[in-house]
């Protein structure tokens, strides 16, 4: 898909050989699997009791996941307290805003 001042031009392009423009089968494509991977996902700093130690899992699970939780925790409040100081705020790091998922 190539930007242009009209919007965007879809179609088989080519140069030298080289395809320029996406076909609109790519292109609706990767527009389903957008819309359906965007939509908002749980925080990571969360418990999850359905998934986490559930099920006949193993205890240690739960310990690992506690660890883990106190560590983004700490790691949240380091971010926060360093954002009071800074002229922006820089959330990139801060853990309290991730989500459990990856999107295409």
């Amino acid at each position: 898909i190539l930007p242009t001042r009209a919007g965007f031009r879809i179609g088989k392009k080519s140069v030298g050989g080289i395809q320029t423009q996406i076909d609109l089968q790519s292109f609706l494509n990767a527009t389903i699997i957008s819309a359906s991977t965007s939509k908002r996902m749980p925080q990571l700093i969360a418990e999850f009791p359905n998934y986490i130690g559930a099920g006949g899992a193993p205890e240690w699970e739960k310990d690992v996941w506690g660890t883990y939780q106190t560590a983004l925790k700490r790691q949240s409040a380091k971010v926060q307290a360093a954002d009071q100081k800074r002229s922006v705020e820089f959330k990139y790091f801060d853990p309290s805003r991730f989500e459990c998922s990856i999107s295409v």
